[in-house]
């Protein structure tokens, strides 16, 4: 059976003690087709934003995007535009 690909999303700002643990938690669901997390990062007073970027580089899938206007529908807004776009590509490389 082949599993649709799901984008899971989250707006993150200043998240710096919680963020790490909250990705682990996403990458280890047993959903058994292909997904990404799409981390939506605010401007932040501590370091969420350089742990997501750590964490985006140690996995493929995951992804940081911009939320520089830190509020909750800009950063769903950019999280969503960002895994259209993923898709897509991934998409026309078949």
């Amino acid at each position: 059976m082949d599993y649709p690909p799901v984008s899971v999303v989250m707006p993150v700002k200043n998240e710096e003690r919680h963020l790490a643990e909250s990705v682990r938690h996403v990458l280890g669901q047993d959903y058994p087709g292909p997904f990404e997390l799409v981390l939506a990062v605010g401007p932040s007073a501590d370091r969420t934003e350089p742990i997501a970027r750590d964490l985006a580089a140690a996995d493929p899938r995951i992804t940081v995007v911009a939320n520089p206007s830190g509020r909750i529908p800009a950063a769903l807004n950019a999280a969503v535009r960002a895994a259209c776009r993923i898709r897509s590509e991934e998409r026309s490389s078949v």
